[in-house]
């Protein structure tokens, strides 16, 4: 996986940058009950300024918290990324209920072969 960064520029002109580790993209995860790769096609800029505030202030001595570091923040810049080979979604992956979904080039069941 490429290095993705995360910059958060704050209304007094500092900027802070940090690498997106492991443990930032398990805790997006856990937070909001989403993959991470879900980020990329993101509607709610809550959770890309979630992100940043994560990765900006974990393991800083007394972080403030989401809403207040929230309050400083004018603007959030994602860098870096993944490889596009890593961009690719499974095609045969399990659906929440549990079952399997068939992949593209399976058969429907009852369908005419084709070939």
């Amino acid at each position: 996986m490429a290095q993705m960064t995360v910059t958060a520029h704050h209304a007094n002109g500092e900027s802070t940058t940090a690498t997106v580790l492991p443990l930032h993209r398990v805790a997006f995860e856990r937070h909001f009950k989403v993959p991470f790769a879900s980020l990329r096609d993101e509607p709610f800029e809550e959770r890309l300024l979630w992100l940043g505030w994560n990765a900006t202030t974990r393991g800083r001595p007394n972080p403030p918290p989401f809403d207040v570091w929230l309050e400083t923040v004018t603007s959030i810049d994602l860098g870096g990324g993944r490889d596009e080979s890593e961009d690719e979604v499974p095609l045969d992956r399990t659906a929440s209920s549990g079952t399997s979904l068939p992949s593209p080039s399976s058969p429907v069941p009852g369908s005419p072969s084709i070939g």
